[in-house]
């Protein structure tokens, strides 16, 4: 269970339901558990519920995880990047990958409280990443969303570099390095220009 307001200030938090195979569950189990939770409900003792643990070093596996996904015959190295992490899901991530890949990292966004997520910073607020990569003289700013699931980038003018932008630099870049197999798939929200180039 995932408790998150994704891209929305923290009064829209919701529930997202994954499966044991990590992968949000089906729509129809999904209006299965809405018709439970539209019935009356009954609780039980404290003693008979289950008990939450914490999976120790969970935070470094998926660091590493995120590296692993680096191509070896890049680096960071001598980048100055500027991280965005909405006060939210990926602000004690987000840094390490970046800076254990070599880059020197500025981060905004990364003190969350509880209530400030995606709050004048994120990916859909991304004038403060605008303003931090040229303040920091920064090669490149990433802003990721509350829920760390969206992304943002902004180029070392301060340009925004928005989702149909970067779908279209990575196709590019996979068909010129023939590996795009097949097309690209958007959303219905993705731009009619991405659509036709």
């Amino acid at each position: 269970v995932v408790i998150s307001a994704s891209h929305n200030p923290y009064y829209d938090n919701g529930v997202k339901l994954f499966g044991p195979d990590g992968k949000k569950i089906s729509d129809e189990i999904q209006k299965d558990i809405e018709a439970y939770m539209a019935m009356p409900m009954s609780t039980v003792n404290s003693d008979d519920i289950g008990r939450v643990t914490r999976i120790e070093g969970a935070a470094e596996r998926y660091i590493e995880f995120c590296k692993g996904r680096f191509p070896s015959r890049y680096s960071l190295e001598s980048m100055r990047i500027v991280v965005d992490c909405a006060n939210g899901a990926t602000y004690h991530i987000a840094p390490k990958v970046f800076r254990e890949l070599g880059a020197e990292v500025i981060v905004i966004g990364d003190k969350p409280n509880g209530s400030n997520i995606n709050e004048g910073v994120g990916a859909t607020s991304p004038g403060a990443l605008v303003d931090a990569v040229k303040h920091h003289e920064a090669d490149l700013g990433i802003a990721f969303d509350g829920d760390g699931d969206r992304v943002i980038m902004v180029d070392e003018k301060g340009q925004i570099v928005d989702g149909d932008e970067l779908l279209y630099i990575i196709a590019c870049y996979r068909k010129s390095q023939s590996l795009l197999e097949g097309g690209v798939v958007g959303t219905l929200m993705s731009n009619l220009g991405l659509e036709r180039a």
